[in-house]
Protein backbone atom coordinates (compact mmCIF):
# COMPACT_ATOMS: atom_id res chain seq x y z
CA UNK A 1 0.00 0.00 0.00
CA UNK A 2 1.16 3.63 -1.07
CA UNK A 3 2.79 5.78 1.87
CA UNK A 4 -0.19 8.91 2.26
CA UNK A 5 2.80 11.75 1.89
CA UNK A 6 0.86 14.26 3.85
CA UNK A 7 0.06 11.91 7.14
CA UNK A 8 3.54 10.80 6.49
CA UNK A 9 5.08 14.77 6.78
CA UNK A 10 2.27 15.20 9.82
CA UNK A 11 4.26 12.28 12.03
CA UNK A 12 7.72 13.44 11.21
CA UNK A 13 6.56 17.01 12.33
CA UNK A 14 4.80 16.08 15.80
CA UNK A 15 8.31 13.80 16.66
CA UNK A 16 10.41 16.92 15.66
CA UNK A 17 7.99 18.40 18.52
CA UNK A 18 9.16 15.95 20.91
CA UNK A 19 13.02 16.24 20.27
CA UNK A 20 13.57 17.37 23.89
CA UNK A 21 11.83 14.56 25.21
CA UNK A 22 12.89 11.58 26.91
CA UNK A 23 12.48 9.63 24.19
CA UNK A 24 14.54 6.99 21.84
CA UNK A 25 14.22 9.78 19.27
CA UNK A 26 16.46 8.61 16.96
CA UNK A 27 14.72 5.55 17.24
CA UNK A 28 11.26 6.66 16.71
CA UNK A 29 12.61 8.45 13.42
CA UNK A 30 14.56 5.40 12.31
CA UNK A 31 10.90 3.69 12.72
CA UNK A 32 9.19 6.30 10.47
CA UNK A 33 11.65 6.52 7.52
CA UNK A 34 11.43 2.71 7.09
CA UNK A 35 7.70 3.08 6.58
CA UNK A 36 9.17 4.75 3.10
CA UNK A 37 10.98 3.44 0.14
CA UNK A 38 14.69 1.86 1.12
CA UNK A 39 17.12 4.78 0.38
CA UNK A 40 15.12 7.57 -0.61
CA UNK A 41 16.40 10.84 0.04
CA UNK A 42 13.75 12.50 2.48
CA UNK A 43 13.91 9.27 4.76
CA UNK A 44 17.43 9.80 4.66
CA UNK A 45 17.47 13.37 5.01
CA UNK A 46 15.13 12.58 8.43
CA UNK A 47 17.67 10.09 9.59
CA UNK A 48 20.45 12.33 8.74
CA UNK A 49 18.72 15.24 10.75
CA UNK A 50 17.92 12.94 13.83
CA UNK A 51 21.47 11.58 14.55
CA UNK A 52 22.75 15.65 14.01
CA UNK A 53 20.28 16.91 16.52
CA UNK A 54 20.88 14.33 19.50
CA UNK A 55 24.65 14.81 18.49
CA UNK A 56 25.52 12.17 16.83
CA UNK A 57 26.91 14.15 14.09
CA UNK A 58 29.39 11.28 12.67
CA UNK A 59 26.16 9.17 12.38
CA UNK A 60 24.68 12.01 10.26
CA UNK A 61 27.36 12.83 7.34
CA UNK A 62 27.02 9.39 5.60
CA UNK A 63 22.84 9.79 5.80
CA UNK A 64 23.46 13.53 4.42
CA UNK A 65 25.75 12.28 1.54
CA UNK A 66 23.32 9.37 0.26
CA UNK A 67 20.35 11.92 0.73
CA UNK A 68 22.35 14.35 -1.45
CA UNK A 69 23.54 11.11 -4.19
CA UNK A 70 19.84 10.15 -4.19
CA UNK A 71 19.09 13.63 -5.27
CA UNK A 72 21.62 13.37 -8.07
CA UNK A 73 23.72 15.84 -6.34
CA UNK A 74 27.21 14.30 -6.00
CA UNK A 75 29.11 17.47 -5.51
CA UNK A 76 27.78 18.81 -2.92
CA UNK A 77 27.67 15.24 -1.15
CA UNK A 78 31.53 15.24 -1.74
CA UNK A 79 31.27 18.92 0.17
CA UNK A 80 29.64 17.75 2.63
CA UNK A 81 32.24 14.82 3.79
CA UNK A 82 35.32 17.18 3.20
CA UNK A 83 33.45 19.83 5.55
CA UNK A 84 32.89 17.17 8.05
CA UNK A 85 36.45 15.95 8.02
CA UNK A 86 37.91 19.29 8.47
CA UNK A 87 36.31 19.24 11.68
CA UNK A 88 38.38 16.63 12.64
CA UNK A 89 41.49 17.63 11.02
CA UNK A 90 42.56 21.33 12.76
CA UNK A 91 45.51 21.33 10.75
CA UNK A 92 43.90 20.84 7.35
CA UNK A 93 40.64 22.83 8.80
CA UNK A 94 40.65 25.95 6.26
CA UNK A 95 42.05 24.18 3.29
CA UNK A 96 39.70 21.59 3.11
CA UNK A 97 36.87 23.88 4.08
CA UNK A 98 37.81 26.29 1.10
CA UNK A 99 37.76 23.39 -1.16
CA UNK A 100 34.67 21.79 -0.07
CA UNK A 101 32.95 25.24 -1.18
CA UNK A 102 34.60 25.35 -4.67
CA UNK A 103 33.26 22.05 -4.99
CA UNK A 104 29.55 23.26 -5.15
CA UNK A 105 30.21 26.85 -6.36
CA UNK A 106 32.96 26.74 -9.01
CA UNK A 107 32.15 24.60 -12.34
CA UNK A 108 34.08 21.75 -12.97
CA UNK A 109 35.72 22.38 -9.09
Amino acid sequence: MPIDDADWERRVAELWTRLDESIDFVARMDALVAERSPGEARGLYERGSAHDSVGRTREAIPLYQAALVDLGRPREAVAVSLTALSRYLPRYNRSVARYAEKIVVEPGG
